[in-house]
């Protein structure tokens, strides 16, 4: 899938750099950020707002976070 591709390349970039982890799994993290993006935008269109989208990414992006190196920015 494209979208997943670019995402596991950004975060190839990010473990590159040494902002993630060696061990992270970028293949499980690409996907659970592409599903939060996609059944968050779901939601939001169900339901008229951006708070599902806004829940679901703001998970995703913390469960990447808990993959970074001491050593990373924000």
């Amino acid at each position: 899938m494209r979208w997943q591709g670019l995402l596991h390349n950004g975060l190839q970039a990010m473990r590159d750099r040494g902002d993630l982890r060696t061990d992270a799994d970028l293949d499980h993290l690409s996907l659970a950020l592409l599903a939060a993006l996609q059944g968050g935008s779901l939601l939001s269109q169900t339901m008229s707002t951006t708070r599902p989208l806004r829940a679901s990414l703001s998970a995703a992006l913390t469960y990447v976070h808990s993959f970074a190196t001491a050593g990373a920015g924000p």
